[in-house]
């Protein structure tokens, strides 16, 4: 009698025992696939912001090397003006051209290369470049500018303490851009970083909504595969522990 019982047991327990065997294997492989898919958009996710900061940065490039061929244009018919005359640089009609480049909340500035002498803008606002209304901030960004034209850049951060309504001080950076315009002029955009890392996101988030979906996907298709699958072969080996059983009887 006790023979039986501990035969039963033991079937009881081979038959517990191989579901365990056979089932966990299963789903140990799907949730090895689906931390390997979380890991992957974590690693992906930070391809995107730079890539997008990069191609914002080449779009403001673009955009300053044609602002930059019209102020060397302007700039050759001042020097061919009536009979050498002295004219302005930046008549209206220039300026009005160079608005049509650039939007309000932008600011192209213009700098003598011999010098370094702001020639545009010439008074507020100065949208993007704010910072030229601010007198030790303006020598500093002559400065950072000489640093560039020094080592060749062309494009580069400039940043300056400012103090916000409580008077606390906060960091605020560009990212400026640089272009000659002919032999005597420089060119430079100056856009705000949140600008920038604001374009980087918009990249990775449209990057994010497809891992999501493609997650997505991935737990519809495959969830409820591994849940048959684990039913059927809990069914199985029930079926074989009862006929092991009703044999054993």
């Amino acid at each position: 009698m006790i023979s039986k019982r501990a035969e039963r047991a033991s079937q009881r327990f081979s038959s517990k025992a191989l579901l365990v065997v056979t089932i966990l294997p299963l789903w140990a492989l799907w949730i090895y696939a689906y931390a390997t898919l979380e890991s992957l958009q974590r690693e992906v996710d930070a391809l995107p912001r730079f890539y997008g900061m990069y191609l914002y940065k080449e779009y403001v490039r673009a955009r300053l090397e044609e602002a930059a061929r019209l102020v060397s244009l302007l700039e050759d018919q001042r020097v061919q003006s009536i009979e050498g005359e002295k004219t302005e640089m930046f008549t209206e009609e220039g300026r009005e051209s160079l608005d049509l480049l650039f939007g309000p909340e932008e600011a192209l500035v213009v700098v003598e290369r011999e010098g370094l002498r702001i020639l545009h803008p010439s008074e507020p606002p100065y949208g993007a470049a704010e910072f030229l209304g601010d007198p030790e901030a303006r020598i500093a960004f002559l400065r950072t500018l000489q640093r560039m034209e020094a080592n060749g850049s062309r494009g580069g951060y400039f940043s300056i303490d400012a103090s916000d309504v409580l008077g606390e001080s906060k960091r605020r950076r560009w990212f400026l851009t640089v272009a000659p315009a002919g032999e005597a002029l420089l060119c430079i955009l100056p856009v705000p970083e949140e600008r920038v890392s604001q374009s980087g996101g918009t990249l990775e988030e449209a990057q994010e909504d497809l891992l999501q979906e493609r997650r997505k996907r991935f737990v519809l298709l495959t969830l409820p595969v591994v849940l048959l699958s684990s039913v059927f072969i809990g069914v199985l080996c029930r079926r074989q522990g009862r006929s092991n059983r009703g044999r054993g009887q």
